[in-house]
């Protein structure tokens, strides 16, 4: 995992796309829920609209879906997770960087006077959380999110290669779009959401994950420490190429540990 010293913003190099790896992103998501539901000091008078929730967006809701599921069943080698946390994530399904960064500006904005569906996400925001931002935005395999953006990308290209046809400025400019967002959200929640509870909420930043699976497997550590020749072999080119994404991540999201 990448993480940012001092921050919530984080990388995570998953081996699959497994219900099981869709639940380690649950249990992260319930544990940040956790520790920002500090609202139980306003009593029972506070309404849903108080407690934190959390937006994922993931290119496979069904995996998604069924990690839920698992996670309300008490799935083999995992906790359970409280109904009432889970209710508290909202999946948002996206295909590629261009319906994420709409959702990333979308967040910028108010709704359009006089919208009175709640069906998409911003009006959800605006009128059933009263502009309270997420606890946690988490985008789930964002160098696939990337190539599925890229027309002249063979989809059939084999995992151990994808890696090598990711753009570094578009790997650049979307990671800088998420931290960006991050801080803007946390700006706006000081300057509105917070203030009608009459001081700041500490602990409701907004933190920030993101993954991948099927570029940088089995795990960015090793890989980038082969690319300067103390691990494995990872050739000429594939080195760089390992060793410029590792740098990228590393500026925007923290150091690789």
């Amino acid at each position: 995992m990448a993480q940012t010293k001092g921050s919530k913003a984080s990388f995570m190099c998953m081996e699959n796309d497994s219900v099981d790896t869709a639940i380690k992103i649950l249990h992260h998501a319930a544990l940040l829920l956790q520790e920002a539901n500090d609202m139980q000091k306003f009593g029972e008078a506070v309404s849903y609209s108080a407690r934190p929730w959390v937006l994922v967006c993931c290119r496979s809701m069904e995996t998604m879906e069924a990690a839920i599921l698992a996670c309300i069943k008490e799935p083999t080698g995992h906790p359970r997770i409280d109904r009432k946390v889970l209710e508290s994530i909202r999946l948002c399904r996206v295909r590629n960087t261009q319906e994420l960064r709409s959702i990333l500006a979308g967040m910028h904005l108010e709704p359009a006077p006089g919208t009175t569906t709640s069906n998409d996400l911003i009006t959800w925001m605006a009128r059933e959380k009263h502009g309270q931002p997420p606890t946690l935005i988490a985008v789930t395999d964002l160098l696939e999110l990337l190539l599925a953006s890229d027309n002249w990308f063979d989809p059939a290209t084999i995992p151990r290669r994808r890696h090598l046809y990711v753009r570094y400025d578009r790997l650049a400019d979307t990671l800088a779009l998420l931290t960006e967002t991050c801080i803007y959200l946390n700006n706006h929640a000081t300057e509105t959401w917070e203030r009608s509870f009459g001081g700041d909420l500490t602990t409701r930043c907004t933190a920030l994950l993101v993954t991948d699976h099927g570029c940088l497997q089995p795990d960015l550590a090793n890989q980038q420490e082969g690319a300067h020749g103390t691990g494995r072999d990872t050739g000429g080119d594939n080195g760089l190429v390992l060793e410029t994404l590792h740098r990228i991540i590393e500026h925007y999201l923290g150091i690789v540990v």
